[in-house]
């Protein structure tokens, strides 16, 4: 007993030692809680903020639910809306063509007199003179047929009018469709073709129209009220659909059937209606299948493998000839065995209105969509548990981190650190964010700061850069800026030096802070030699894909050391470390007074170097004092920093007697007796290799690296651009969906585009049609990235490249680098063209595809057409001599007579290249480039365009695109042009509906896709004329550069004879005039076409900043040009080829031993 007393005592105990602990740990629990709410309660803006985020959260994901069950019912309405405006459109362009020869047979009537008088020979019904009824009509008996025998038989009428309508009839290729042709005089039905038709229906089926002939139209009361609507009309009117019988009991020849018909209006006839005459010779008139075209649509076939259903309806109006009345209803044309029962529950119907000559048509489209599914209540279930729970670890989040504040506030309350400790901690510990502070917070703070005495500074400057950025799109400035200063950046790494803030093309730097270190200047100066081998590799890899004169971008260095003040800027979001104190000015003013790829060292981090055991060979005093209180500078003497104008001063200095290597009293070698003396390798810093990375570029030869030369780099750069293009053309060739139309796929011939004959200026058309918009082949960025053009295709085209950059020829100014020029021109405009300001861009990427193709005149839609564009500005000068077109004319006459002595050089570049391009070799560029003749035809219209309007000094040819772009632009002022109607028609019936369609629906929209695409073809030709004159509106810079080598190009033909006169004389005058004439009033054509958005106006900005600057100081730009032309002329060949390949010489060889860190 006492053992189980003693047992139980002991479980009692051990039972309360285990509630004493529970109990504890839920006093220290809710300690805690109670001190996190009281803490709450004292920063009331946790749980404010911690209820917003639940809120925010859970509102968030709510809308995100509510906004995908929109998403997806947009996109099943847009599916649906989609096929629907495809399909109905596809039904009126077909209905349009079937009823176009209605035009071409009212202007034969006009034109041919063989027809005018059969109206007067029928004669109004009742007057006298005027055929009889057959039998003779009265009042009881309603009789509609008049005897039309002796005037509508006449042979010769009856034999010239079968030909003319078997012709259009022919020409409008809608067999089956369109079924009869018949013109009816005085409303008198008497001419028909084929009086008897079997060609458009199957076997064993006769249309015999023979009971048609002498049919009067306004005396039949159930066709009087359609005849007496269409005589007064402007347009054509459509009546249907109809069952057309050959008997009463007879089964219908044709199910449904439309009659279309055209009043003719002609001087001197008339037809009375209601009293009121008008000047009308009779009816044009079109019988079309409705069933046959049904047929040829395999609308059935697409809407049920969609799983749509549709129903096609027009709003007819008819005459109730009994009770006198006109009445109106909608018919049914086609739709789908269940479009019925699709009409209601999870059935929703869009509608879309069609683009036909009068009446009402729509085509309905039924899609199925369920509104309430499971995934619905999971997901906001989900939504409002996961918010919660974030909402309670972000009140967690900020409990802690106010615990840690006070913590931290009291800990620097006791302790106090020291400032190198401090910052260093600071860099370390703290976090790249800062909690926001307000201006009071900021003057009350304890600032972390201090002075570093020994301490070297690095400004790099990228020389030059502002000039190449002007030529650029802002994109490109940035992939360059942050390649280089990535690669700086991990540099810096290795070497231990600390990046600072800098600003534009500065990369500022330092060694010694916030780590003391006793060789700061030496690992500065190897940091800087690296950074100068990494640019000069990266700039030339880079400019295969940022283009021309990349390779040329050069970096400065300067280098001081001297004490810095350090510290930390709070509020910023940033670590807000800064340096500052005079070292930075003077290691600025350093940089400033130095030279593209050289390192440049102030007196006092050449004397850290010296004391570190750098070499003194290595280093040469500069000659001329920096114009900073007088402070003496040095070079380094690197071999890849020879390049340049150093270079160029050791080419140069060949001429002069060599000599020995002088040093001053300090031991360093003089610049201008080093100069003298040439650079030997011992004296050479030698730039380390090991470390320069050559990044590889997508479509670029591996071999290539970047010590090939500039063309061959150049060449790349073409290509790539090149090659991005070709994926846009796949992969909208990939995405188009459209239907109903057969594509020729065969192989393309390019050589039968030119067999026709002729020279390229005759085949400069006035308007170049591109695609018509098309939805489904609108294509994005990730879609065109993930095409993978064959090698074989980029292999061709790189060989094309190659082949036409040999074809230029060694020019100062029309070579291949101004090819290259124009062509990044080109590249600059077509990027503002697919992004203009104008476009809104939060809707859905259809609807922002269609508003970039209106906006843009069709131009973004086609890559093609880009391709075209590029690929003119590469050949526009192909084998160009360097003289005028006039002088070529004198000096090849035979290609002047080939010419017609207009536009030689162009028409020459044009041949010349296409020659080159339609050999079989380029076999698979051609295939992936051309789907088809059309888009083949179409590239070769482009470029004969695009080429041929780099010639502005020919008059006549400046007068005809001045006059297109009036009529383009200014079309309330100059009258339509309307000449062509449609390509499927001749052009007697082109003209027929510009005389009688004015008011036709379809015919007006026609029209309009004729200006689109004349603004389109005026546009492109407007922004070659801009590229190639690209230099004027650009940087004051680039204009001089490119304006120097066309002068050297004039000056060296005057001194072969090959010029009239010095182009010195009028070249200060002549660039005036070029500016007032041209290019200014060019880069307002920019403008005035609202396409290029800022573009235009940087362009017109650059333009007019350099006329000013030209009319100040053009005289003594012209004197200088002329200056260097004349000694250059007079230098030796041998030393300019030295110089050249020095400054291009890229030599990297191991460090020795002895300065090697």
């Amino acid at each position: 007993m006492l053992t189980d007393e003693l047992a139980d005592l002991e479980q009692a105990k051990e039972r309360n030692k285990e509630e004493a602990k529970m109990k504890q740990h839920l006093n220290r629990v809710g300690s805690g809680i109670k001190y996190q709410f009281q803490l709450a309660k004292r920063q009331p803006h946790i749980a404010f903020i911690s209820l917003l985020v639940f809120a925010v959260l859970c509102g968030a994901g709510l809308a995100m639910i509510f906004m995908v069950e929109d998403d997806r019912h947009e996109e099943a309405k847009s599916i649906a809306m989609d096929l629907s405006t495809e399909t109905g459109q596809w039904f009126s362009d077909q209905l349009d063509q079937a009823i176009l020869p209605l035009f071409s047979m009212a202007q034969f009537v006009s034109e041919l007199e063989i027809f005018h008088d059969l109206p007067d020979q029928i004669g109004p019904a009742f007057e006298n003179g005027s055929l009889p009824f057959k039998p003779p009509r009265t009042e009881e008996s309603p009789v509609t047929h008049r005897n039309v025998s002796g005037v509508c038989d006449a042979p010769h009428v009856v034999e010239r009018f079968n030909r003319i309508a078997a012709t259009v009839k022919r020409n409008a290729n809608m067999n089956g469709v369109l079924v009869n042709l018949q013109l009816a005089p005085q409303a008198v039905v008497c001419l028909l073709h084929p009086m008897v038709n079997t060609e458009d229906f199957p076997p064993g089926i006769v249309m015999n129209n023979t009971g048609a002939w002498g049919h009067d139209l306004l005396t039949d009361p159930a066709r009087k009220f359609i005849a007496e609507a269409t005589i007064p009309s402007e347009k054509i009117v459509i009546a249907g659909p109809l069952t057309l019988r050959q008997c009463q009991d007879c089964d219908p020849t044709v199910e449904r059937a439309f009659i279309a018909r055209i009043p003719i209006a002609m001087e001197g006839k008339e037809i009375v209606v209601n009293d009121v005459p008008y000047e009308k010779w009779g009816f044009a008139v079109a019988l079309i299948n409705w069933n046959a075209l049904i047929e040829r649509s395999s609308v059935y076939q697409t809407f049920e493998e969609r799983g749509l259903e549709f129903q096609l309806t027009r709003t007819d109006r008819k005459f109730d000839a009994e009770n006198n009345v006109t009445t109106e209803k909608v018919v049914v044309l086609a739709e789908t065995p269940s479009f019925a029962n699709a009409t209601s529950g999870d059935w929703e119907t869009v509608t879309t209105a069609l683009d036909t000559t009068n009446n009402e048509w729509e085509m309905n489209v039924s899609y199925q969509y369920n509104k309430w599914e499971t995934w619905k209540v999971v997901s906001v279930v989900a939504t409002v548990l996961v918010s919660f729970f974030i909402g309670l670890l972000c009140f967690t989040i900020l409990i802690q981190k106010e615990n840690l504040t006070l913590m931290k506030k009291r800990y620097e309350e006791d302790v106090a650190q020291p400032q190198k400790l401090r910052l260093r901690a600071f860099l370390e510990e703290t976090s790249k964010s800062s909690e926001k502070m307000d201006i009071q917070q900021v003057m009350n703070s304890n600032p972390i700061a201090d002075i570093y005495a020994n301490c070297t500074v690095l400004y790099a400057a990228i020389d030059g850069f502002t000039v190449w950025a002007s030529e650029r799109e802002a994109s490109q400035v940035f992939v360059l800026l942050q390649t280089i200063f990535f690669s700086f950046d991990e540099t810096a790494k290795k070497y231990g030096v600390f990046r600072v803030e800098g600003i534009g093309e500065n990369y500022v730097c330092a060694t010694g802070v916030p780590e003391p270190q006793e060789d700061h200047a030496l690992k500065m100066l190897h940091f800087a030699k690296e950074c100068l081998g990494k640019s000069r590799a990266l700039m030339k890899t880079l400019e295969m894909s940022l283009g021309p004169d990349t390779g040329d971008l050069r970096v400065k260095i300067g280098i001081h050391s001297g004490p810095v003040t350090a510290g930390v800027l709070v509020g910023r979001e940033s670590n807000g470390v800064k340096l500052c104190g005079d070292t930075l000015n003077i290691c600025a003013a350093v940089n400033k007074a130095g030279e593209a790829d050289r390192i440049h060292l102030s007196h006092s981090t050449v004397q850290q170097l010296l004391a570190g055991g750098f070499k003194k060979r290595w280093i040469e005093r500069r000659r001329d004092s920096m114009q900073w209180n007088g402070m003496q500078t040095y070079w380094v003497r690197t071999k890849s920093g020879s390049g340049g104008k150093a270079g160029s001063h050791a080419a140069r200095s060949l001429l002069q007697e060599q000599g020995q290597v002088r040093f001053d009293e300090s031991g360093l070698a003089d610049e201008t007796s080093s100069q003298r003396s040439g650079r030997s390798g011992s004296d050479m810093w030698e730039l380390d290799n090991s470390s320069v990375q050559f990044p590889e570029l997508e479509g670029v030869s591996a071999h290539l690296t970047a010590s090939d030369n500039k063309q061959d780099r150049l060449v790349e750069w073409q290509v790539n651009m090149m090659t991005k293009l070709l994926k846009k053309i796949v992969a909208r060739r990939n995405k188009s969906k459209k239907r109903f139309q057969k594509t020729n796929v065969r192989s393309p011939d390019l050589a039968a585009v030119v067999k026709a004959g002729g020279i390229p200026l005759q085949h400069v058309a006035e308007i170049v049609t591109l695609p018509t918009f098309d939805s489904s082949s609108a294509v994005t960025v990730g879609e065109t990235n993930a095409v993978k053009i064959k090698p074989e295709v980029i292999s061709q085209l790189r060989g094309l490249v190659r082949e036409l950059a040999a074809n230029y020829r060694d020019n100062p100014f029309h070579n291949f680098e101004h090819a290259s020029h124009v062509t990044m021109s080109v590249h600059k405009m077509l990027d503002r063209i697919v992004s203009p300001d104008e476009v809104n861009y939060d809707g859905k990427a259809k609807s922002v595809a269609a508003d970039l193709h209106k906006h843009t005149f069709g131009i973004t839609s086609d890559p093609l057409t880009h391709f075209a564009i590029v690929f003119s500005a590469l050949i526009h000068d192909v084998d160009h001599t360097g003289v005028s077109n006039g002088q070529l004319g004198k000096e090849q006459p035979l290609l002047a007579d080939k010419y017609r002595n207009q536009s030689l050089a162009e028409q020459h570049s044009v041949e010349s290249s296409w020659e080159l391009l339609q050999q079989p070799c380029y076999k698979d560029l051609h295939e992936c480039l051309f789907a088809n003749d059309a888009e083949l035809q179409r590239f070769r219209q482009l470029v004969v365009n695009v080429v041929l309007a780099t010639d502005i000094f020919d008059k006549e040819l400046k007068a005809l695109r001045n006059k297109r772009w009036d009529r383009a632009f200014h079309g309330d002022e100059i009258e339509p042009d309307e000449s062509v109607i449609s390509c499927s028609l001749t052009e007697r019936s082109s003209d027929a509906s510009s005389s009688h369609g004015n008011g036709n629906e379809s015919t007006r929209s026609v029209l309009k896709l004729q200006d689109t695409n004349r603004k389109a073809t005026i546009v492109i030709e407007h922004i070659i004329q801009a590229s190639d004159v690209a230099h004027t509106m650009q940087h004051w810079q680039v204009y001089l550069k490119w304006n120097e080598k066309l002068f050297n190009e004039m000056y060296v033909a005057w001194k072969m004879g090959r010029a009239a006169k010095d182009p010195t004389d009028s070249w200060y005058k002549g660039e005036i005039w070029f500016f007032d004439n041209y290019v200014i009033p060019l880069t307002q054509k920019l403008d005035e076409c609202g396409v290029f958005g800022v573009a235009s106006d940087e362009c017109l900005h650059h333009a007019l900043e350099n006329r000013k600057e030209w009319v100040l100081k053009g005289e003594a730009v012209v004197a200088e040009m002329a200056k260097r032309c004349q000694a250059m002329r007079l230098m030796p060949k041998q030393i300019l080829e030295e110089s050249e390949e020095e400054d291009d010489e890229s030599s990297y060889q191991d460090e020795p031993d002895d300065w090697s860190v």
